[in-house]
Parts: C-alpha cells; sequence; structure tokens
C-alpha cells in the first residue's frame, strides 16, 4: 500500500475485459483502489478520463512527465521490464497480489496507450565518454600567404584555428538487443594532449551500427594573421593540422518508468489485467536503472597558425 495524503492506494490500476455484451466502456462502481471497465471488444482505445484513478496518479487532472517524453528522443519503449534491476520485486509483489497463475507480462499494450512503460536517459546527468588505448595521431604543415601591395606596410593573411570533433556511438552491451532506437544525452569528452580541450555536447547514441549518427562538434574560427613587410617581401604564416583517430567508450543510464501490465487467462480479484506503476512500487531511481556501456571511433583534428615571416623570395 503507499499513502498519498488522505488517500491510500495500491500500486497499479486493474481493467477488467469480459465476453458479456456490454456497452463498451461501461463504468461500474466500486472505490478509488481500481479502475473497472466492461467491454465486449477490445476496442482500438478506451476513455478512461472520466473514471475514479487513484489520488496523484490521475492522467486527467495531473499528468505526469513521463507522458509527455515519450516522443522524444531521450525516451524509448521499454520492451522487456525484466531488463530492470529489482525487476524481482516486481514480479513478487504481482505474486503476493494475484497469486501465481497463468500470466504473460506486456508493456505498452496498444489498446492501453494511457499506461506507458519507457526508458528515458536522465536530463540532469551528463555521460561521461573515456578513450582506450593510444591516439592514432598525424600532423601536417601547410602555408598561407599574403598579398602585398608593393610598398611597405602591413599584410594580412586569414587563417583558420580551431578544432572539430567527429564521433559515431552504437551501443555494445549484450541488453542492447532489447533496446531499439536511438537515444539522445548530454555527453562530456576529456581532453586530447595537443588537439583540444574537453568540452560537453549533445550525442545521440543508437543500438544498431546501421542507425548511429556521426556527430561533429566544432570550434574552428577564422582569424587574421597580421605582419609588418618591406618592399618586396613575401609574407607566409605556417598552419598545423593535427588529426587523431581514437576510441571512446561510456555507460548510458537509462532509468524505467511508468507501468507493467500483468494479464492473467483467468481473473483474479475480479480483473484478468493488473498494471503496476514503476515509479511507485521503485521508489529508488536506482532500482529500475539498466546500465548499458556504448563505444565508438572520434575523430579530432586542430588547427593552429604560428607566426608567420616575411623574407623576399
Amino acid at each position: 500500500m503507499f499513502r498519498f495524503g488522505p488517500f491510500s492506494v495500491l500500486a497499479y490500476v486493474s481493467i477488467l475485459l469480459v465476453t458479456s455484451r456490454c456497452p463498451s466502456a461501461l463504468p461500474v462502481a466500486g472505490g478509488t483502489d481500481s479502475l473497472t471497465v466492461f467491454t465486449d471488444d477490445v476496442p482500438p482505445s478506451i476513455d478512461i478520463s472520466h473514471h475514479p484513478f487513484p489520488a496523484r496518479l490521475n492522467l486527467a487532472s495531473e499528468p505526469s512527465s513521463i507522458w509527455r517524453r515519450d516522443t522524444s528522443s531521450a525516451c524509448k519503449n521499454l520492451t522487456n521490464p525484466k531488463l530492470l534491476p529489482d525487476w524481482d520485486k516486481i514480479a513478487k509483489y504481482a505474486k503476493e497480489q494475484w497469486g501465481n497463475g497463468k500470466h504473460k507480462v506486456v508493456t505498452n499494450d496498444k489498446h492501453f496507450p494511457q499506461y506507458p512503460a519507457l526508458l528515458c536517459a536522465p536530463s540532469t546527468e551528463t555521460v561521461a565518454v573515456t578513450y582506450t588505448g593510444q591516439p592514432q595521431c598525424m600532423t601536417n604543415n601547410a602555408s598561407s600567404q599574403g598579398v602585398l601591395s608593393g610598398t611597405s606596410g602591413s599584410v594580412s593573411i586569414s587563417v583558420g584555428q580551431g578544432y572539430t570533433v567527429s564521433s559515431s556511438f552504437v551501443l555494445s552491451s549484450t541488453t542492447s538487443a532489447e533496446l531499439f532506437g536511438s537515444f539522445t544525452t548530454m555527453t562530456t569528452f576529456p581532453d586530447i594532449t595537443t588537439v583540444m580541450q574537453g568540452f560537453t555536447t549533445s550525442a545521440t547514441i543508437s543500438n544498431t551500427q546501421s542507425d548511429s549518427l556521426t556527430e561533429t562538434y566544432n570550434t574552428m574560427q577564422t582569424s587574421t594573421l597580421v605582419m609588418v613587410s618591406q618592399t618586396g617581401q613575401e609574407c607566409v604564416a605556417t598552419l598545423v593540422d593535427r588529426t587523431c583517430i581514437l576510441t571512446g567508450t561510456g555507460v548510458l543510464k537509462l532509468v524505467g518508468t511508468g507501468f507493467v501490465a500483468f494479464e492473467y487467462t483467468k481473473k483474479v480479484k475480479g480483473h484478468y489485467i493488473h498494471f503496476v506503476h514503476i515509479d511507485e512500487l521503485l521508489r529508488d531511481p536506482a532500482s529500475r536503472t539498466v546500465k548499458v556501456t556504448f563505444e565508438g571511433p572520434i575523430r579530432a583534428k586542430s588547427s593552429a597558425a604560428y607566426e608567420g615571416a616575411c623574407k623576399k623570395p
């Protein structure tokens, strides 16, 4: 039992499906501990906004943020709730409430879109990327030449300076086969010596190579070198490009939220289907957080300009 102010409710919603020829979605009198719906068929959807619902879980009056996040790439459908660390507590709770009769566990039933089950990347946390092995680097020097006016004075040369980083991450955990689509999260990259400073940016992490996206972080800016030249001199700036290829890895935390349905072949306490509210039963987010590793190639390129020199050709 969970207690909210004057209410004392169970962490589930019950729905009754019967085969009697009764009007669809006809409410039945009862307490606030359950929601009962009669239907002669399973309709495409059931409007339940006018039915009694447990305390602060009422979708009609107080919609939770989890209902609004299901279109975001930060959240995806939870297809296998048994991935959750404390799944055993959910199974134990269901057994204590409704026995050990034949049943199946279902999430995101298309007939009950009001009760989704999601895995979400936390919006308040950043994922740290670590580099594995030694980076493979290559340096290339180039020259940029200014144009002389033919008299003594200043010569300006435009050069690009900064760095770009591109990455493509894919889930590598064995549990990734249970996940679908891509997750977007804030990701922190540490320094790469002589190439770039660390930074934090949004990154997309896919569950398959075919769905992977290449993300690019760019700090390149155009700057101007000004050099004093004498008549007849040419001024040249040396540009140094350094490119490094390496592998990055990290751990993505995905928090389970929403509802799990237990569908029984026979009525239990007057109902065929019982929903367990994951968030209310597993209050500690760690108990419903799935950790999956990811990895992928990173390409970092820096460009720098050294002070040039002016001399006669």
